[in-house]
């Protein structure tokens, strides 16, 4: 009996393992075949990426036919001559000595004389490398947040919303913004080749990161405060598993960032004696401290709801000056100081923390503290911050329980496609100049600058009443009366219209605030052609002073040297007007009249 119960139950235990492991098996099977069925995380990333990147570039295809627009891209592109004939010796010199545009960026320069070598001065080309420039940081903004994070899924969130955030359009579709995206792509280099040495140590990776550092700064002084990035991002750190901040690691990070800090030094006092030179900083007496402080809150406020709900986004946004209001600047900063609880709360996600930081610290130099110019904020100032706080929201949201719910990834996608069409429409009006100042006054119907600017759009395209309209009312600014530029604007739009007594007036008044503005010497002297050709002919050669490659002024001084009979000399100049503009077909027939007036006036010379 005993050894029957001991044989069955050795039969039971022999029969529950024989189950057991029968069952064992199909879990492993199913497991194999679920596995199976499911993309490894690698090749999930690489899909995710590239999806990203392709929705990245969609709102841009638009702006490939658009043309220069007349805010910055003449000063950059269309009246600057030192870049127009592609890459020399001197041009490439000009590129690192000169401060135009109240900036010193060489790289940036470099890039235009590259793209008039291969392409001419071409603007279509020109928005081409401007997508392409923003597809490839939206590309290396992945790579960076995944080496930073080793998190796939919050890659793939900061790379999307930077890729199609309707605040970010201003700088793809603005040429003159170049500089905004260069700096961006070295700056993402540089991070990247510096966690690479973090990870692997050796100088040469932290030397390439070093010179990729180097050329962001020379791209554009963006990115200054990298190396304060840098400390935060040592001190922070943002592995999964890692829930406390490790401030030991600040003093070894403070000696490796030495160099990063040297870099930063010597550019910004570049940076001070480029916007020195082109007198573009106000002093402590234009523009006070509490001024200049109650901007900046209320700025980060703004820049953080447009952020979260981009609308009513406009091309220059007016410093509020005097206007401000102390109670808005309480309110902005009870908000921000709210916002800052909240992120404290993710203390245990140091990420999080660091994401934060990283959009704060990357805002400050563009804050107004240092009041550059008359805008108080500009969108293009957000491109790199936006990372770090696109981040910080992926670190905090649950993206993996988002993507199991089918509910809130279809609120996702369709979020997705909201931003995308908001941002194609933006993009919309940066089609044109007259499409960019009309959207900036819907938005804002007393802009200063978008009246003249608008105005000035009208002339171009020979809207005569409507240029008029618009800069007797830019004219009426207070801001406008001191800028030469206005004046040159309502002296053209009453030059084009017939009041040549207004046009003088005006242009003198603009010559008179701005000695070097070629357009006003320009139409000054055609303003004065049948009242005092001596003085018509000094002013066209004022402008050539100041823009030696202005067509109108060649063929217009060319015309004062026919009617004073120096024909010679009107010869050579529309003969090197026509070299610089071969298209011109008035050149080439103001070159054959030419010929005939010097016959006729010859022939009555000859006469006795």
């Amino acid at each position: 009996m005993t050894t029957a119960i001991k044989h069955d139950g050795a039969r039971s235990v022999s029969r529950r393992l024989l189950d057991s492991s029968k069952s064992s098996g199909v879990r492993t099977a199913t497991a194999t075949v679920n596995e199976a069925t499911v993309p490894p995380a690698g090749m999930r990333f690489i899909v995710g990426l590239i999806l990203v990147v392709v929705a990245s570039v969609i709102p841009y295809v638009s702006s490939y036919g658009s043309p220069f627009l007349n805010w910055d891209d003449p000063e950059y592109l269309i009246n600057r001559p030192e870049i127009h004939h592609g890459f020399s010796w001197n041009a490439v010199a000009w590129c690192f000595e000169t401060y135009a545009c109240a900036n010193w960026h060489p790289v940036t320069w470099l890039s235009y004389l590259a793209e008039v070598e291969f392409f001419g001065l071409n603007p279509a080309a020109m928005h081409v490398t401007n997508i392409c420039l923003h597809a490839i940081n939206t590309l290396l903004v992945a790579l960076v947040v995944r080496a930073l994070t080793e998190r796939g899924d919050i890659a793939i969130f900061s790379a999307l919303f930077f890729g199609i955030h309707p605040q970010h359009v201003e700088v793809v579709a603005w040429l003159s913004e170049r500089k905004e995206l260069l700096s961006t792509t070295f700056g993402l280099l540089s991070l990247l080749t510096w966690k690479q040495y973090r990870d692997r140590g050796g100088i040469k990776l932290q030397l390439t990161s070093l010179v990729w550092f180097a050329l962001s700064l020379l791209s554009k002084q963006m990115l200054i405060t990298l190396p304060f990035l840098l400390l935060v991002l040592e001190v922070c750190p943002m592995k999964p598993g890692e829930h406390q901040c490790n401030f030991r690691q600040l003093v070894p990070a403070i000696r490796r960032t030495l160099p990063y800090f040297a870099l930063a030094a010597f550019f910004t006092i570049r940076v001070f004696q480029a916007q020195g030179d082109g007198g573009t900083i106000s002093s402590v007496t234009d523009v006070p401290v509490w001024i200049r402080l109650s901007n900046a809150i209320e700025s980060t406020y703004s820049y953080l709801w447009q952020t979260f709900l981009p609308i009513r986004l406009h091309a220059f946004y007016r410093h509020p000056m005097y206007t401000i209001s102390h109670r808005v600047t309480v309110g902005c900063l009870a908000v921000l100081i709210a916002a800052g609880f909240g992120i404290w709360t993710q203390r245990n996600r140091p990420a999080a923390l660091a994401g934060t930081l990283w959009f704060l610290g990357t805002l400050v130099p563009v804050l107004g503290l240092i009041q550059l110019g008359s805008a108080g904020r500009a969108d293009r100032y957000m491109y790199f911050p936006h990372i770090g706080l696109f981040m910080a929201v992926g670190v905090m949201l649950p993206l993996q329980k988002i993507m199991r719910s089918r509910l809130v990834a279809g609120i996702a996608i369709s979020l997705t496609v909201t931003l995308i069409g908001l941002c194609w429409q933006q993009t919309q009006y940066w089609k044109s100049s007259v499409d960019l100042w009309s959207r900036c006054l819907s938005c804002d119907p007393d802009n200063f600058r978008a009246h003249e600017l608008l105005a000035l759009a009208y002339l171009i395209d020979e809207r005569l009443d409507e240029a008029l309209k618009e800069a007797e009312i830019a004219i009426q600014f207070p801001e406008n009366r001191f800028d030469g530029t206005t004046y040159t604007t309502l002296g053209s739009c009453l030059l084009m219209n017939g009041d040549i007594g207004g046009a003088i007036i005006n242009l003198r008044e603009a010559i008179r605030l701005t000695p070097h503005d070629f357009r006003a010497l320009t139409n000054l002297g055609y303003a004065m052609r049948d009242l005092d050709l001596a003085e018509s002919k000094r002013l066209f050669t004022e402008a050539l002073k100041y823009s030696p490659e202005n067509v109108e002024a060649m063929a217009n001084l060319a015309n004062c040297e026919s009617n004073m009979g120096n024909f010679s000399k009107a010869r050579e100049l529309l003969r090197n007007a026509i070299k610089l503009n071969p298209d011109e077909s008035r050149l080439r027939e103001n070159l054959r009249l030419l010929d005939d007036a010097e016959k006729t006036y010859n022939s009555g010379v000859s006469k006795p």
